[in-house]
């Protein structure tokens, strides 16, 4: 038990208040009597000393035996799964141990740390219910998080279950920070052995070669034991080759020889497989190849056949070329910048792969690529542009203005929502038809119908522009239930169909199941006869194929078997841009030049013959518009993207639009001069360069010298660092020497990170550089044994001891204890108190009190309390009998006179009886001056009244 103060300072100020008090009580109360004035004055240093210790923040101490644990579980894949058990069954023995006062928690941690079960007095744990990421271990994450979890008294221990092998954050800052909290760490160290392992280390290949140059890939792999492996390479994720290898116990190196004869960035992956490996994560590893050379140009075409024209123009000037499909996208963003320009034929948006909209803008923004998107009857507003990344990069904007008069689209979304389409199938759907309204134009019309066993409008056929948001909301709000039967809701859209003012008329219908039977045929055919076209989406392997191939036959429309869910969401976006082919004009114009370029320069645009249609879209307002159509809208738009460059042309290059132009002298020049321009610019960067992987984290490295060798300060360096899934991280390197910079960045997901350095001058790129790094699998899988020194290290820094698992668990409880203070706050009996105190100094400096009638209150209460033998009897106390016979006297002279005047009668027997009170006799002169003298004895010059009187008149003279 103690005392202690939270603001101690606050006493410097109780002598000078002490002696304002003394002061005070002398100056103003010298009118009192000296024993008055010495307890007014008492009782003021009182109320100050209070005022002081409140503001002090006075506390007492109550002695309290109470421990505090948090069981910190190391979940991360180092710690094989046997270890993990062990590490649970000593927490839960711990737990059953529990002393009664104490209190106990569980937190799980890994790559993050989670609070798995608070501090409570009976700590049940089956198994932790919490999962967290295993790949990396953030030990400084799990101190930092119970440190904050700890209550305010009571000693504070965490009992860390744990490997030792961090790999991400700083335990040691994180114990610094718990020693300062006065938390002990109690480390139980856990073995990271998970028995025979084959890994390969690295993966070495030259980051830039040339054009046909020998060179090797080699692979260091460490084996446990000697034996045999399969060693597979793959290039650009296509499988090379593998071949069966014996590998000796330790340390290995393998060596693949290779040849590249055509430019690009090329991605290395070897892997190895063995029968005996107890952890197949780490049995492969990533490495990155460049050859620079002619410059690329990867045209996706819609028609490659349509666009041979195309390819042929852009090729006969030494640019490599090379025509897909969409289909066959680039599988990885480093794949897709090798080329140096992308063409695309009249694509839309749904004919890309999910997810190649935002590669592309990547690939263009943060590494250069040209982009050309050529025109058609699939391109721009006719593509579902709208809302893509595709419509973001391109200098024209796909959805149009209210300025543009183009008549409207009707589309009809007819979806299964049965019990069949519950979980993922619904989902789907749903996300689907979501990007169906949101490609659509403002200006045309949708309705979405749900059907089960019956059919309910989800939205009515309605404008987009002015309800988007609302039909979006009801969409998302579907649910599956019932059976399916698909005649009615396809019967309903036709007759929302045949009411609608469109110029384009279309249904999708989606469904994952058998249907009851209906006139399907005879509606196929009528929709047709009423110009409505039906495309049909079958999800699933128990769908009708043969009734949903015949409807889309007979509706004009497509049948889509989709045999992944991800295919839909892109089949929707390919039919609701059907409805969007009233932006479509195919009539005759003349291309009107308006703006020299460097595209459209030195070609004679008054001999160039017309073409014969184009895509309405309207300009952005930095793009540059050389070549308008006749109505004035776009036809050629060029721009600057970030890095890249953008270049669009709303009529096709094919024998379609442009079937006159195919023999114009000018169309080579034309589509060269584009192709020259959108190329990706090489900004060189005469930087030494070093990217490297530590413990999971990417380190950037540059050194900056001038051409003499001088090194070059104060740069603005920034990087864009892209993961395999094409996250983007931008960083900003810090100068750290004379010419040196270094940057961090995250790496978590295994394979080949790209990263784009750049250098900036005056708001512009002055410089880039392309590199490359590879995270070959999680650093955890390269943790072997137990960081015992980094154990030890936390519990010495935090007065902890190191235990074991073969110790009794309660000895996480058994040692230094000690005894710990809960504090009370006294602050508020203090202020209470000195309320009190300050009422009695009033009452002492204002209220005068007489001996005597001090004595007769003295004796009342103790004739309360029961104290009889104190109590005197009332007619010893003299102001009492003189207030009874002052009393008797007023009493007798209001009834004297009124019976002296009575005169005598004789009694009368017939009248009422007189009381006895009525016929007293009249009391003695005796009897009547008695009482006299003692009132005048009461209102003598020395009676109550007279000192009460006299002590009024001294204070009327000491206040005036």
């Amino acid at each position: 038990m103690g005392l202690e103060f939270t603001h101690p300072e606050w006493f410097w100020l109780l002598p000078p208040a002490l002696a304002w008090v003394g002061w005070l009580t002398f100056r103003s109360d010298s009118s009192l009597p000296a024993r008055r004035r010495w307890l007014a004055g008492a009782l003021r240093g009182g109320v100050t000393v209070l005022w002081i210790g409140a503001l002090a923040g006075a506390r007492w101490l109550q002695p309290l035996d109470r421990l505090n644990v948090l069981f910190l579980l190391d979940h991360s894949d180092s710690v094989p799964a046997a270890q993990q058990r062990a590490a649970l069954e000593w927490m839960q023995q711990a737990a059953r141990s529990l002393p009664a006062q104490d209190r106990a928690g569980v937190i799980v941690f890994g790559r993050e740390a989670r609070l798995e079960a608070s501090l409570q007095p009976a700590l049940r744990l089956e198994r932790p219910a919490t999962v967290v990421p295993g790949d990396r271990t953030d030990l400084a994450a799990a101190l930092r998080l119970a440190t904050a979890a700890f209550p305010e008294h009571g000693q504070r221990r965490v009992v860390l279950l744990s490997d030792g092998h961090e790999n991400q954050g700083d335990a040691l800052a994180a114990a610094a920070l718990a020693r300062a909290q006065q938390v002990e760490v109690f480390p139980v160290p856990l073995t990271a052995r998970h028995g025979p392992d084959v890994s390969v280390q690295r993966l070495l290949a030259p980051a830039s070669v040339k054009q046909g140059q020998p060179f090797e890939v080699k692979a260091f792999v460490r084996a446990d034991e000697a034996g045999p492996v399969t060693v597979r390479l793959l290039r650009n994720q296509r499988h090379l080759g593998e071949q069966v290898l014996e590998l000796e116990a330790g340390k290995n190196l393998l060596a693949f020889p290779q040849t590249l004869t055509e430019p690009g960035f090329y991605t290395y992956e070897v892997q190895v497989e063995t029968g005996r490996d107890t952890r197949p994560q780490n049995n492969r590893a990533f490495g990155y190849s460049e050859v620079r050379g002619e410059p690329r140009v990867l045209l996706v075409s819609s028609d490659p056949a349509a666009d041979t024209p195309l390819a042929g123009v852009l090729g006969d000037r030494g640019a490599r070329v090379r025509v897909i499909e969409p289909s066959a996208w680039p599988d990885s963003l480093a794949e897709l910048q090798s080329y140096d320009a992308l063409v695309l034929g009249n694509v839309s948006a749904g004919d890309l792969p999910a997810g190649a909209d935002t590669q592309l803008e990547v690939a263009v923004r943060d590494f250069g690529l040209g982009l050309v998107c050529v025109g058609g009857d699939r391109a721009y507003g006719a593509g579902a542009y709208r809302g893509s990344r595709l419509n973001d990069l391109l200098p024209v904007e796909s959805e149009l203005s209210s300025q543009q008069v183009l008549p409207p689209g009707a589309l009809v979304l007819v979806i299964d929502k049965s019990g069949s389409m519950a979980g993922e199938k619904m989902e789907v759907a749903k996300q689907a038809a979501l990007a169906a309204v949101a490609a659509l134009s403002d200006r045309d019309l949708v309705a979405v119908i749900a059907f089960d066993s019956d059919f309910s409008m989800v939205a009515d056929l309605q404008p987009v522009a002015a309800h988007r948001a609302t039909i979006l909301r009801r969409i998302s709000g579907l649910s599956a239930d019932g059976g399916t039967t698909m005649y009615p809701p396809l019967q309903h859209a036709r007759q929302l169909l045949n009411r609608a003012r469109a110029s384009l008329k279309h249904i999708i219908a989606l469904t994952d199941g058998l249907s009851t039977p209906g006139d399907f045929e005879g509606l196929a055919r009528a929709l047709a006869a009423e110009r409505i076209t039906l495309s049909t989406v079958g999800i699933g392997d128990d769908l009708d194929g043969t009734l949903l191939n015949l409807l889309a036959t007979l509706g004009g429309g497509r049948f889509y078997p989709a045999h992944t869910l991800d295919q839909v969401p892109q089949i929707f976006l390919q039919e609701a841009a059907v409805v969007l082919k009233t932006a479509i004009h195919e009539e005759p114009f003349q291309p009107h030049p308006v703006l020299s370029t460097e595209v459209t320069r030195g070609l004679d645009w008054a001999a160039a013959p017309p073409l014969l249609g184009h895509v309405v879209t309207e300009p952005k307002v930095r793009a540059e518009t050389p070549l308008l159509t006749a109505r004035g809208s776009p036809l050629l738009a060029h721009w600057q993207y970030g890095l890249g460059r953008a270049v669009a042309f709303t009529s096709d290059a094919r024998a379609r639009w442009a079937q006159h132009w195919l023999a114009w002298p000018g169309y080579a020049t034309f589509w060269r001069q584009v192709l020259h321009w959108s190329l990706r610019r090489t900004f060189p960067a005469d930087f030494a360069t070093e990217v490297s992987v530590e413990a999971g984290e990417g380190h950037v490295s540059v050194e900056a010298l001038d051409a003499e060798g001088n090194e070059l300060n104060f740069l603005e360096l920034r990087a864009a660092v892209f993961s395999p899934p094409g996250v983007r991280q931008l960083i900003t390197l810090d100068q750290t020497g004379p010419g040196r910079y270094a940057g961090t960045f995250t790496m978590r997901e295994p394979g080949v990170y790209l990263v784009n350095l750049q250098h900036w001058e005056r708001g512009a790129v002055h410089a880039a550089q392309t590199l490359g790094a590879s995270l070959n699998y999680s650093p955890e899988l390269e943790a072997a044994g137990t960081h015992t020194s980094l154990l030890h290290r936390l519990a010495e820094l935090t007065g902890g001891q190191v235990l074991a698992l073969d110790q009794p668990p309660d000895t996480a409880y058994r040692l230094q204890r000690r005894r710990t203070w809960q504090p009370h706050d006294l602050w508020p009996w203090l202020l209470r108190l000195a309320l009190v105190l300050f009422v009695l100094d009033v009452a002492v400096r204002r209220v005068e009190l007489d001996p005597a009638e001090m004595r007769e209150l003295g004796r009342r209460l103790a004739r309360r309390l029961g104290w009889r033998s104190a109590a005197p009897t009332p007619a010893s106390t003299p102001s009492l009998a003189a207030l009874l016979a002052r009393r008797e006297l007023v009493r007798a002279t209001q009834t004297a006179p009124a019976t002296a005047r009575a005169e005598p009668k004789q009694p009368d027997t017939d009248a009422a009886p007189v009381s006895p009170a009525a016929s007293s006799p009249t009391p003695p002169p005796e009897a009547v001056e008695e009482p006299a003298a003692a009132a005048t004895a009461a209102t003598g010059p020395g009676s109550v009244t007279e000192r009460l009187k006299a002590a009024r008149r001294r204070a009327r003279e000491r206040i005036g």
